[in-house]
């Protein structure tokens, strides 16, 4: 119980602190953005979900970011996003003014090692999605797959049986699930 009291104290007595530190620095600190042009690389061709989607962020996201700056949008499609990803992570300047609209599975590729992902998804910052849809795999009833553990024991992802898993293209969200199964 003591250790519950003193775990509750030291939170409170952090927060306070942290509170502190934080609206003395906001208070003196003065907005980025003023002036400045945020680029918003589109990592599709125009007129896709991904393109309809970022424009709409980008005709609002500067109201909501302090010093409200401009945004330019530019579409940088090339190997279902990876070009795209690719910039961002070894081009672009890593000074706050770019940022990046990508598949919502383009992290798969670098999971699968896909060698052409020349860069660590897992150093990027991630500020939000745009769509928060499940990922699934769906199997008609009259398969024998129930379950993933039956996929892997059939080695289904290899294409070693009649069956194989499909996809749409290599670099569609679907594509590296059949190496993640295998995991």
């Amino acid at each position: 119980m003591r250790s519950d009291l003193l775990r509750s104290l030291f939170a409170v007595v952090l927060s306070v602190l942290l509170s502190y530190f934080c609206l003395a620095d906001s208070a003196d600190s003065v907005p980025f953005y003023p002036g400045k042009i945020i680029h918003l690389i589109i990592s599709t061709s125009p007129g896709g979900a991904t393109d309809i989607a970022g424009r709409l962020v980008a005709r609002y996201l500067g109201k909501y970011i302090p010093g409200h700056p401009d945004i330019i949008v530019q579409n940088m499609p090339g190997a279902g996003g990876i070009v795209s990803a690719n910039y961002l992570f070894n081009i672009a300047k890593p000074d706050g003014l770019t940022i990046l609209a990508v598949h919502r599975a383009n992290y798969l590729e670098q999971m699968v090692g896909r060698p052409e992902v020349k860069l660590d998804f897992r150093k990027l910052s991630w500020i939000g999605s745009f769509n928060r849809a499940p990922m699934m795999i769906a199997c008609r009833k009259d398969t024998p797959h129930t379950s993933i553990e039956g996929m892997r024991a059939r080695e289904l992802w290899r294409g070693s049986v009649k069956e194989e898993l499909g996809a749409s293209a290599m670099c569609s969200a679907a594509w590296p699930r059949r190496f993640l199964i295998s995991k």
